[in-house]
C-alpha cells in the first residue's frame, strides 16, 4: 500500500500551513508598527530640537501690524509691549473667548487704555490654530497690511506659520 502516496510528514512540510502564514503576517505587522514608532520618535526629536533652538528676537523689525494668538498671559504682554514700542500700527488678539469682555482683556493686559482703545482688535471667532490663521488673514487683508509680527509660543510657531 504506499504506491502513489506521499508520507504524511513530507506532505505537511511541502505546503505552508495557516499558522506559519499567520506568524509571517504578524511579523510584518510588528515590523511596520516598529518602523512607524521609530519615525514618530525621530520626528518628535527633530521638532523638539527645532523649537528648543528658537529664540525671541531682541529687537524685531517694524511691521505693519502685530497678531497674537491667545494662550497665555506672557504672549499678550509681549504683544502689547511690541505695540507700545511702535513695532506695529495695530494689534489683533486672535482666539479670545466669547465671554471675555474688551474691558476685562484690557485690564488683564495692563496696557495703556488709550493705546488699547485705538489700536487693538479682538477676534472671538477663532477656536483653533486653523481658525486663528483664517481670521488673521481676513484681518490682514481688510487692513491691506504687507507685514506682520506673529506672537505665540515657540512650540506653536511652526504650525502657526504653516497654517
Amino acid at each position: 500500500g504506499t504506491v502513489g502516496r506521499m508520507p504524511v510528514a513530507l506532505a505537511r512540510a511541502a505546503a505552508p500551513t495557516r499558522p506559519s502564514r499567520l506568524r509571517f503576517a504578524l511579523r510584518i505587522c510588528g515590523f511596520v508598527v516598529l518602523a512607524l514608532l521609530a519615525l514618530f520618535a525621530g520626528g518628535f526629536g527633530w521638532f523638539a530640537d527645532k523649537v528648543s533652538n528658537m529664540t525671541t528676537p531682541v529687537n524685531p523689525a517694524k511691521a505693519d501690524a502685530i497678531i497674537v494668538l491667545t494662550g497665555g498671559q506672557s504672549r499678550l504682554d509681549a504683544a502689547m509691549d511690541l505695540l507700545a514700542s511702535g513695532k506695529g500700527e495695530r494689534l489683533l488678539i486672535s482666539g479670545v473667548h466669547p465671554s471675555a469682555s474688551r474691558r476685562q482683556l484690557q485690564m488683564a493686559m495692563g496696557g495703556d487704555k488709550q493705546l488699547f482703545s485705538c489700536c487693538v482688535d479682538i477676534d472671538r471667532a477663532a477656536l483653533d490654530t486653523i481658525g486663528n490663521a483664517e481670521e488673521s488673514a481676513k484681518w490682514v487683508e481688510s487692513h491691506a497690511y504687507g507685514s506682520v509680527i506673529l506672537v505665540t509660543n515657540n512650540y506653536h510657531m511652526p504650525r502657526s506659520l504653516l497654517e
